[in-house]
C-alpha cells in the first residue's frame, strides 16, 4: 500500500535479507556495549538515515566495526531499495585509514553494489579502486559476498557488471584485480537454471581482461563455462575462454 497515493502497487521483485539477531540483554549504562547498537532500540539516536549519524557511533567504538555493520546492515541493506546517505557515511568510513574488514562489513560494502540509488554504486566503484590501489581490501572475501548477493537474486545483475566494471583499465593493478574478482565470482556463482540477464557483458569484461593481463583463465573458470558452451549468445565467447 502507498499511504501517500492510497493505492496498492506491486513492488520490485528482488529478495531480502533474513538473518537472526542476538538476544536482548540489559548491560550496566557504563560500558560501550549498553549502547545496544547491536539490537535497535525506538530512540532517534539509533537513526542511521544521515552520514553524521554513522560516524558518531564509528567514533564510539572505532576498534569494532562489526557493531555497525550489523546495524547498517539490518537498517539500510535488507534489500536493495533500502539506504540512502547513512550508506555514503559507511562507505567513507571503510575507505579510512585504518578500518579492516570483516565478514559483516565486507557483506554490507557488497550490498552497495547493487543498490537502488546510483550514487551509492558509483562512491562503491570509487572507494574500491581507492582501496585496491591502497591494497587495503581482500578480493577473494568481496567476490565471495557478491557472488552470494547475485546468486540469490538481491538486486539486477547489470549494477554488478557495472559497479565492478569501473576497475578495468584504470592501471595495471586494477586490471589484476579486476581478473582476481571475476574469476572468484566465477567459482562462488550459484546458476540454478539460466543466466542473470546481462551476464553476457560480464563475460566479455572477463575474456578482454585475460588478453589486457596476458593470463590464463584458472581451471575453475574454465570448468565454470564448460557448463554453458552451447549457450548461443554466449558461445563465441566461451570458445574464446576455453581455448585460450
Amino acid at each position: 500500500m502507498n499511504y501517500q497515493t492510497k493505492k496498492t502497487e506491486r513492488t520490485p521483485s528482488w529478495y531480502e535479507l533474513d538473518f537472526d539477531s542476538p538476544p536482548y540483554a540489559t548491560i550496566h549504562g557504563a560500558f560501550l556495549p549498553a549502547l545496544d547498537l547491536y539490537g535497535r532500540k525506538n530512540s532517534w539516536e539509533f537513526m542511521m538515515h544521515a552520514e553524521g549519524n554513522v560516524y558518531y557511533w564509528n567514533s564510539l567504538m572505532p576498534q569494532n566495526a562489526d557493531a555497525l555493520s550489523w546495524f547498517i546492515l539490518r537498517s539500510s541493506c535488507l534489500h536493495a531499495s533500502a539506504g540512502g546517505q547513512d550508506l555514503k557515511g559507511f562507505l567513507n568510513v571503510i575507505n579510512s585509514n585504518g578500518f579492516r574488514f570483516s565478514d559483516t562489513s565486507m557483506l554490507v560494502f557488497a550490498c552497495t553494489f547493487f543498490m537502488d540509488k546510483k550514487e551509492i554504486r558509483l562512491m562503491a566503484s570509487e572507494v574500491l579502486i581507492h582501496l585496491i590501489e591502497k591494497q587495503k581490501v581482500e578480493i577473494d572475501l568481496l567476490a565471495t559476498k557478491l557472488a552470494y548477493l547475485a546468486s540469490n537474486k538481491y538486486g539486477p545483475f547489470l549494477r554488478l557488471v557495472e559497479s565492478t566494471g569501473a576497475l578495468k583499465d584504470v592501471s595495471t593493478l586494477h586490471n589484476s584485480a579486476f581478473l582476481q574478482l571475476l574469476e572468484a565470482l566465477f567459482k562462488h556463482l550459484i546458476i540454478a537454471d539460466k543466466l542473470p540477464v546481462n551476464f553476457k557483458k560480464l563475460v566479455e569484461h572477463y575474456v578482454d581482461i585475460l588478453y589486457k593481463t596476458n593470463q590464463q583463465p584458472l581451471a575453475s573458470a574454465v570448468s565454470f563455462f564448460e557448463r554453458w558452451k552451447d549457450n548461443a549468445a554466449l558461445k563465441s565467447l566461451i570458445k574464446q575462454i576455453i581455448t585460450t
